[in-house]
């Protein structure tokens, strides 16, 4: 199967993969290879093929002694694990799916299982989505390390709109030290999945979740 970005997904025979959601005006759909293959790229299915059709295969069976790169999607043991981005190699038995180095467990759609993060490194980030029991939800902010479901204002349901208010906040880590001087009392920053606005734009450098972070900024409830 391949996945089609598409405006009018419903005069195919098509999976739906993902509605459109916040910014976004594209339908994800999974088509077989032959329909794919059929389609007229220079109508309406897709704009500027180069950008919005991609040929990913989706839901080929693990086995040993076989060339995979990073973001295959692969089944083993009626679950679904995707090629970590840099752990492209050969499968051999003793690196097998379930194997946290090599494999990190998807849908066939390449839509991770959310898992507690370790860190602002491996949150997800706006628009990132995560299943959950069942549910696909979508990040409002970056770095998002809080429960998919558990506050409205951190993540959405796959298909609701993104809240506009949020799209402007940057990471804290996004900006450089010397940056925060220049920014405004006010201006509101995510770090480890909640908001803070500074108050104090010379002590703006230090983390907002850290010990010291009070000097320069106030968590928003």
């Amino acid at each position: 199967m391949k996945i089609v970005k598409t405006r009018t997904p419903f005069q195919y025979d098509a999976k739906i993969v993902t509605q459109p959601s916040g910014e976004q005006i594209w339908w994800l759909v999974a088509l077989e290879d032959r329909a794919v293959n059929d389609l007229n790229l220079s109508d309406s299915v897709v704009e500027n093929t180069a950008d919005f059709f991609t040929t990913r295969k989706i839901g080929r069976p693990w086995e040993p002694g076989v060339e995979v790169e990073a973001g295959d999607v692969l089944s083993r043991d009626d679950k679904w694990y995707r090629v970590i981005d840099g752990k492209g190699h050969t499968t051999q038995t003793n690196w097998a799916p379930p194997e946290a180095s090599l494999f990190v467990e998807t849908d066939p759609y390449n839509i991770d299982e959310w898992k507690a993060p370790t860190g602002a490194h491996d949150a997800p980030n706006r628009r990132d989505l995560r299943q959950k029991n069942g549910e696909i939800w979508r990040s409002v902010v970056d770095g998002n390390t809080t429960v998919p479901g558990s506050d409205s204002r951190y993540w959405v349901k796959e298909g609701q709109e993104l809240p506009e208010l949020e799209a402007e906040v940057r990471n804290w880590s996004d900006y450089e030290s010397h940056e925060f001087q220049n920014l405004d009392a006010g201006t509101p920053v995510t770090d480890e999945g909640q908001v803070y606005k500074l108050i104090n734009p010379s002590q703006g450098h230090r983390k907002p979740s850290g010990e010291f972070g009070h000097f320069g900024w106030k968590q928003v409830n």
